[in-house]
């Protein structure tokens, strides 16, 4: 495997489709506008400043439900949850696509948030803390508490504008509210996951983005503390990835799924930084476990609980925070491990599971979803007794989702900004070319500049012209992966390479421009999910049936004309169950109209349980609200 280096985020910048679709998110939909489309989570929440938290509960109007019944506690910590994570989207989104008026609300808003670090000098316990609470209530434990949560999610998105700025301003002070959480929650604290969110053990994002900016070994021994506290506390909630639960054999994951998700970095950052065999064993362990909650979309299940259940394209659903977690799980063990299978996983996930739970033509998107859905309607499309959350306000599609939680909308404005960031990898020889895309890359290498830019409509087809070009003659090895979905390829190239891992890889000597053609080549391929159900693919695209559907508007906003939208069956009593394939069941694609992968459309011979011959049409599941994507296979019992 080759060892792959930290690459910086401000990079790589969007282009065709994807530039498209950020834009539109950033200028008519929620990256641009949540804060304005939920004041009261925002503006009118200075959680981190003026509203920091203290011994009395502050209970703040989130609008939920009156289903959802939840302890009143938690809400001193949730708004900062909400704001960060939707910061860290706004940020990358800004400066990826050099949208100005934006950049400098992020500026803003960085200058606003490094003005609330504590200063108090000769008092260490608080000289550069950054967080929300007050000086007589942080770092207590007898409450439920998000410190370590309010202050990951902040860390994550001023790492991201220090990456796309490279202000020292923002890095030190990162560097100083840690050292100062670092000392208070030290290892004189006892059980402090009893008390403590256990999505704090999150803030290994930032250990392990300190460890390698700083090469401090301290920060690499504070994670394998706080991994040890996790253990050694008494959790009720997130509890997984606990050292005693992987190592049962017989135990599978039951938890909050983001939880379970999340904490896979955690993991993997223990078994890197550390260095540590055991630690790689435990994470190998945990992957397996993983294995079954993965469903033919790449969606990892969670609605909102895993339950010990296996991934089931009806029965099952997947949370969008889940698909943002995982997502950035994989990105760190492709980055560590450079196992460049992780790539495939990323991208399944993105086109697949991200785009399928997006709404096809509005900024909005489902914070609940299912590879088979056959309802949007706030209720589970399945109704089973004794699940949490039912009846369930998460099925249908939103710019907001404030009557569940402001967590899902946020996070799909991290994603596509996070795919972006692993599609270019730096390595100790040269660059790896992990995702692919329209896109341009800018960076150094060997003291030399190195700008490429890849002009394709991938994934309609895989047809892809890289444009390179070098500030100065250099050596460099250049790595093109090699997906899993992918039959056959071709290269258009006078420079001599070689395919080796999974990769296409020229190394060799490059002067100051050159143009390099690759062709991924690739067909329907038909497959089986865990329940040995049959799904189809189209390269790296996951096909589905769309079904008639009525659209029932629930709310307007006056920002941008949002809206939130529920969707029911045209014909509820024609759900399509009856449906199955057998071998003859091969989608035919039509031809295409043009180049939008969204518009990509097949043909389908299906059977019903007589055995009675039907056409359907089939398309990516991104561009579909619902549908259904598996069907039963039977074998053939008289051939036609």
């Amino acid at each position: 495997m080759r060892k792959m280096l930290v690459q910086s985020a401000k990079e790589t910048k969007p282009d065709g489709w994807l530039k498209a679709q950020m834009s539109k998110d950033l200028t008519q939909g929620y990256v641009g506008c949540l804060d304005k489309l939920l004041p009261d989570l925002f503006a009118n929440d200075d959680i981190y400043g003026e509203n920091r938290r203290g011994h009395t509960v502050l209970q703040q109007n989130l609008g939920l439900a009156k289903s959802e019944t939840i302890d009143p506690v938690h809400l001193q910590w949730w708004n900062s949850e909400t704001q960060s994570q939707w910061y860290d989207g706004f940020i990358r989104h800004a400066f990826m696509l050099d949208s100005q008026a934006d950049i400098t609300a992020c500026d803003e808003y960085v200058k606003r948030m490094l003005s609330y670090a504590d200063s108090r000098i000769g008092d260490p316990k608080n000289d550069g803390y950054m967080g929300i609470y007050e000086k007589g209530a942080r770092f207590q434990l007898k409450h439920e508490s998000g410190e370590l949560w309010a202050q990951a999610t902040l860390f994550r998105a001023l790492i991201g504008y220090y990456e796309m700025t490279d202000n020292e301003d923002v890095i030190s002070a990162v560097i100083k509210a840690v050292d100062v959480t670092m000392e208070n929650y030290d290892v004189g604290s006892e059980k402090l996951f009893s008390c403590e969110q256990t999505h704090g053990l999150m803030l290994s994002d930032t250990l392990e983005y300190l460890y390698n900016l700083t090469k401090n070994k301290k920060y690499a021994d504070y994670l394998e503390f706080l991994y040890i506290q996790f253990c050694s506390s008494d959790i009720t909630m997130g509890f997984d990835a606990l050292e005693k639960n992987i190592l049962d054999p017989k135990y599978c994951p039951k938890c909050h799924g983001v939880h379970t998700y999340e904490h896979l970095r955690t993991l993997t950052s223990l078994a890197y930084m550390c260095d540590s065999p055991y630690y790689k064993a435990l994470l190998a362990e945990y992957l397996k476990k993983l294995e079954p909650c993965i469903t033919p979309s790449g969606g990892a299940i969670g609605d909102e609980w895993i339950f010990g259940r296996s991934a089931d394209a009806l029965n099952t659903g997947y949370e969008y925070c889940s698909l943002q977690e995982l997502l950035h799980s994989y990105m760190l063990l492709l980055e560590k491990t450079g196992d460049i299978s992780y790539a495939d996983k990323i991208e399944n996930i993105f086109l697949n599971a991200a785009q399928g739970a997006r709404h096809p033509s509005e900024p909005s998107i489902a914070y609940l979803k299912a590879d088979n859905s056959y309802s949007m309607e706030g209720l589970s499309q399945i109704q089973r007794d004794g699940i949490p959350h039912k009846p369930n306000v998460r099925y249908k599609y939103s710019p907001t989702h404030q009557e569940a939680a402001v967590c899902c909308v946020p996070n799909a404005g991290r994603i596509a900004p996070y795919y972006l960031h692993a599609t270019w990898y730096k390595t100790e020889n040269g660059l790896l070319k992990a995702l692919y895309g329209a896109s341009s890359f800018n960076t150094s290498f060997n003291e030399t500049e190195v700008s490429i830019t890849e002009k394709s409509d991938f994934p309609a087809n895989g047809s892809m012209i890289f444009e390179i070009s070098l500030s100065q003659p250099t050596e460099m090895e250049l790595a093109f992966r090699i997906p899993a979905w992918c039959n056959r390829w071709n290269v258009e190239s006078s420079r001599h390479y070689v395919e080796s891992d999974h990769c296409i890889i020229f190394s060799s000597r490059w002067e100051h421009s050159e143009t390099i053609r690759i062709d991924f080549h690739f067909d329907v391929q038909m497959h089986f999910d865990l329940r040995s159900d049959v799904y189809y693919t189209y390269g790296p695209l996951l096909l589905a049936m769309p079904l008639p559907h009525e659209e029932i508007v629930v709310k307007e906003f006056s920002e941008h004309n949002l809206r939130e939208v529920c969707y029911r069956l045209s014909d509820e009593t024609n759900v399509p169950d009856n449906l199955h394939a057998d071998k003859r069941s091969i989608p035919i694609p039509q031809s295409p109209l043009n180049n939008r992968w969204q518009d990509l459309s097949f043909t389908i011979p299906i059977f019903d349980n007589t055995g009675k011959k039907t056409t359907a049409k089939l398309s990516p599941i991104g561009n579909t609200i619902l549908r259904k994507a598996t069907f039963a296979f039977k074998p053939i019992v008289d051939e036609d």
